[in-house]
């Protein structure tokens, strides 16, 4: 498993008690195996400290008897690297502590106790990182670029992320693959690239259905008070308000209720973002509605349309439409 791995579920399916036993601190029904290490042998587990893993909670534990940079010694001290003292002042710096190394932890709030712990979690250099809601107290834009920090490292150094969230927006934004949990049970498992290819079969969307495309930044056109967003089939529009972060690079996020079509293109439309599109599939949804499937080079955009607009237009796979998308949301 390589990436960031999104854990969801509706409360009560058993998230964390999936991480708990991931990590040791309960036992499951079993075996439990990480590559060829055996980590649990039906009631025998390996204990929590030689699983060589960092673990943190949404509460972000920490020692109530010292401060801030005693905490951080404490794991650092105890870490088995030549390498222990560097990530150190690096977490410090990019998790922004500073100002708070001689602080007392009853004296932090919950969003800063949540940094302090994923600097304990990171400066042990771990093989694997479970994150349960670790971030879900820290203002969005701090929340995002630590997101983005976080995965990029353990991209670079190949250290596998369970992340346990409720924030579809997060875990849309991050995820590289996807497990679902209801009631004990892993339900669904799926990648980033299925859900580019096949957004319909997405059960994190529900009744409602979305599209993703990455996307690059073009341009910021500030006259107009637009972006121009590149992605694999075109180029959108997106309001300059929602760019004006310094991504260059992004998820697009896509209602299919935001998306119409229509055979010929129109002359004059206060929408912006019309698309030449192939029907890919025609999926009924409901009594009286359907998800076109549209391919536009090589992504897809899911369009709902009533049951009426499909016999009006008659509409069929592998026909050539123009997409007419309302709304686009920066997922950033």
């Amino acid at each position: 498993m390589k990436g960031l791995s999104i854990v969801w579920g509706p409360s009560g399916a058993g998230k964390s008690t999936f991480l708990k036993v991931l990590s040791g601190l309960e036992i499951g029904q079993g075996s439990l195996l990480f590559g060829q290490e055996i980590w649990q042998q039906g009631e025998v587990g390996l204990p929590t400290y030689k699983r060589s893993m960092g673990y943190v909670f949404q509460d972000g534990y920490l020692f109530p008897h010292m401060n801030v940079l005693r905490n951080i010694d404490y794991v650092t001290q105890r870490t088995k690297s030549l390498h222990s003292k560097e990530q150190k002042e690096f977490w410090i710096s990019e998790l922004d502590l500073k100002p708070l190394l001689l602080k007392k932890t009853t004296e932090l709030s919950g969003g800063e106790r949540q940094r302090v712990a994923l600097a304990l979690a990171l400066v042990r250099q771990p093989r694997w990182l479970l994150f349960d809601e670790p971030l879900n107290a820290v203002d969005e834009p701090l929340r995002y670029r630590l997101l983005d920090l976080i995965r990029n490292y353990c991209r670079q150094h190949s250290v596998p992320i369970l992340y346990v969230t409720h924030s579809r927006k997060e875990a849309l934004l991050f995820g590289d693959y996807f497990v679902q949990i209801n009631n004990g049970t892993v339900t669904w498992t799926g990648s980033y690239t299925e859900l580019l290819s096949s957004p319909e079969d997405f059960p994190l969307f529900k009744t409602d259905k979305f599209s993703i495309l990455p996307s690059t930044l073009k341009e910021h056109d500030h006259h107009s008070k637009v972006s121009l967003w590149n992605f694999p089939g075109g180029t959108l529009y997106c309001p300059l308000s929602q760019s004006m972060r310094n991504e260059k690079s992004t998820r697009l996020l896509i209602a299919a209720k935001d998306v119409s079509v229509t055979r010929h293109r129109p002359e004059e439309s206060s929408i912006l973002n019309i698309l030449s599109s192939e029907i890919d599939s025609i999926i009924p949804h409901g009594t009286d509605h359907y998800f076109l499937k549209l391919k536009i080079g090589t992504s897809f955009l899911l369009a709902q349309i009533t049951y009426k607009s499909l016999k009006t237009l008659q509409l069929e796979v592998g026909e050539r439409v123009y997409a007419q998308i309302k709304g686009v949301a920066l997922l950033t």
